[in-house]
């Protein structure tokens, strides 16, 4: 009975965030697109900055008929705005990365020169007052390819390299050391679980911080996204930990895992990520096995999908209501979180999502049921349970059973289902007892019930 009692104390810790019920709506008429002279971008990383405004990368990352430039679109802006072209820099090779702090605007680039890099500032996002740091000068720090990067509240900037790794490494942008963005030292030594990037080929594509997160705290997580070759390295989502940013010599890294191998990229690049201000992690499946943008808490190194953006393409959960995605490659939230922006690089345009609803937590009144899961019978049960559902109308849906360590043990549906009452069973022949939870996942939110096998 002790056990047991520690076991229900463990799994209500561990399924706080997976009982919230969060539901997105795709909003078309918000679709942002690009003008018709503006037929040259390629849409390749995205932020949004503290008054709300969406800034996009165009790079010739993956395109070499793209130009290099950099886009703005003002909140309800329908069409995004030429700010910055730098097709006339010389010694720009491609755009790398792009991070904000406030409302000044940070972008990486690689330089045309082998194994440099620069970045630029935008203060208040004004292109009049343009900085370039490592452009037209050395500062060190830059002698190596800056990928992604992101920003935090006390002006450091986290950026993916290849040089002896891949690896985090931090630049100050706070103005009181000489230069102004330089890489901070004694620096990052811990490599990619992947393993190192021998060709650069392979690398950290982007960067999450958590929206005013304290990163003088070594328990605050850096997440970074990196790339895999077909016969290389594995690429995925690493967490970053026990370094701060003034001092990241401490850090030390880990794969991020998820039960459906969700995480673990392929080759196409970006596969953009970013936090929300709870730190949950937003992540983009870039390739065509995926098209969809997920969000997941994380706990230690594991992965527990509790959102996803409606995606007509997904996979996973097919929304028919949901976005046409082709490519999309990284996704931006507004201040107040309740808007999510996706670039798709092959549609070229950004997509906007609206939060229909936050709620329920277990023991808060559920403001948003718009279906039910009721509690399975038998419960306890030995081997097989039923689980009984309702559903308003026909949905995309996925009905799967998780262990307490979040690790899905089975699917006991996925595709789409029509209105009404519905009812599954759960064989659990070939798991040990223990407590166990279904989850039933909607276009329209998320519930979950618990489980209890006794053999």
């Amino acid at each position: 009975m002790r056990h047991m009692l520690k076991l229900l104390i463990i799994s209500t810790f561990l399924w706080q965030g997976i009982l919230a019920q969060v539901s997105w709506e795709y909003k078309p008429t918000a679709n942002i697109i690009f003008a018709t002279a503006d037929s040259l971008n390629n849409p390749f990383l995205c932020a949004t900055d503290a008054s709300g405004n969406l800034w996009v990368l165009s790079s010739t990352s993956t395109s070499t008929h793209a130009i290099n430039a950099l886009y703005k679109a003002a909140p309800g802006s329908q069409v995004f705005q030429l700010v910055d072209d730098y097709t006339s820099i010389a010694d720009i090779h491609s755009g790398r990365g792009i991070t904000t702090i406030g409302n000044d605007v940070y972008i990486a680039f690689r330089k045309t020169q082998t194994d440099l890099s620069a970045m630029i500032r935008y203060p208040e996002g004004d292109v009049n007052r343009r900085e370039t740091f490592s452009l037209t000068s050395y500062i060190s720090g830059y002698g190596t390819y800056v990928y992604g990067i992101a920003g935090t509240s006390d002006s450091y900037i986290y950026g993916g390299i290849v040089y002896q790794g891949p690896r985090i490494r931090l630049y100050d942008f706070t103005g009181t050391a000489a230069p102004n963005g330089k890489y901070v030292a004694p620096e990052c030594t811990a490599v990619d679980p992947g393993g190192p990037s021998a060709t650069g080929q392979d690398a950290i594509r982007d960067v999450a911080t958590i929206p005013g997160g304290n990163y003088f705290d070594p328990n605050t997580p850096v997440y970074t996204s990196r790339n895999s070759l077909p016969d290389g390295n594995t690429g995925g989502v690493t967490k970053w930990t026990g370094g701060v940013q003034n001092n990241p010599s401490s850090y030390t890294c880990v794969a991020v895992e998820d039960a459906d191998s969700y995480l673990k990229w392929t080759s196409y690049v970006p596969n953009g990520i970013t936090c929300d201000s709870e730190g949950n992690l937003w992540a983009v499946g870039t390739d065509t096995t995926r098209r969809w943008v997920k969000c997941f808490q994380i706990e230690g190194n594991w992965a527990t999908q509790i959102a996803e953006l409606p995606s007509s393409t997904s996979p996973d959960l097919p929304d028919p209501n949901g976005a046409p995605f082709v490519t999309p490659e990284d996704v931006a939230l507004s201040p107040d979180g309740n808007t999510a922006y996706v670039i798709d690089c092959g549609a070229h345009q950004c997509f906007v999502f609206q939060k229909k609803a936050t709620g329920v937590k277990s023991g808060e009144p559920n403001l948003a049921a718009s279906f039910r899961l009721f509690p399975a019978h038998p419960n306890p049960f030995n081997p097989v349970t039923t689980i009984t559902y309702e559903l308003p109308a026909t949905t995309p849906l996925r009905v799967a059973i998780f262990n307490l360590q979040g690790k899905c043990v089975a699917t006991l549906f996925q595709g789409t289902q029509t209105a009404g009452q519905h009812q599954l069973q759960f064989d659990a022949s070939g798991l040990e007892s223990g407590i166990y939870f279904c989850k039933l996942s909607t276009s329209a939110g998320e519930k979950t019930t618990k489980l209890v096998l006794l053999k």
